[in-house]
């Protein structure tokens, strides 16, 4: 999940370059970049809590699983537990 936000991340950042690169070559009217600067950071600003919100919540869900001898329950997950997140719950616990 959080490797999702770093690339979601990624591509917002080189979204606002693209963006500031066309600005720069044309006769945009300051406010409508202003605007559209603005709302993009507001939408990376977003990422970036919802990143730190994850962080949050998986260290406080590896605690728990520390404390407790059951192991990882991926029920409803259509198609099996992905293997990234088995592969991440096996570092978590080495």
């Amino acid at each position: 999940m959080i490797s999702a936000a770093d690339t979601f991340l990624a591509s917002q950042a080189q979204m606002l370059n693209t963006m500031i690169e066309a600005a720069q070559t044309s006769n945009i009217p300051l406010n409508a970049t202003q605007r559209a600067y603005a709302e993009l950071l507001e939408a990376m600003t977003s990422t970036l809590d919802a990143r730190s919100h994850t962080g949050k919540t998986l260290a406080t869900m590896t605690a728990i699983g520390r404390q407790s001898a059951h192991r990882e329950m991926m029920e409803g997950c259509p198609g099996g537990v992905p293997p990234s997140l088995t592969q991440a719950f096996e570092e978590i616990r080495a």
